[in-house]
């Protein structure tokens, strides 16, 4: 994974939802980069057990994918 950005989350600390965008390596096989998603997926759920609803957006790292504005103490991406 190259970067995570656009991290979103909302809800009560026992009905937490949460997206975000991770880039990969632009050459990344389709089938790999689904299995970075789940992982993505798999430690927040670890780490924040009231997670209820995870919604990984996987894109390739492509300078135009990349998280150059810096807003609310944290990156995104332009749209």
């Amino acid at each position: 994974m190259l970067e995570a950005h656009n991290v979103r989350s909302r809800g009560p600390l026992d009905d937490i939802h949460v997206d975000l965008h991770v880039l990969v390596d632009a050459d990344t096989r389709l089938a790999d980069a689904h299995h970075i998603g789940h992982l993505v997926e798999q430690r927040l759920r670890a780490r924040f057990p009231g997670l209820t609803d995870v919604v990984v957006h996987v894109e390739p790292g492509l300078d135009s994918e990349r998280a150059t504005l810096r807003k609310g103490g944290g990156l995104q991406a332009q749209s």
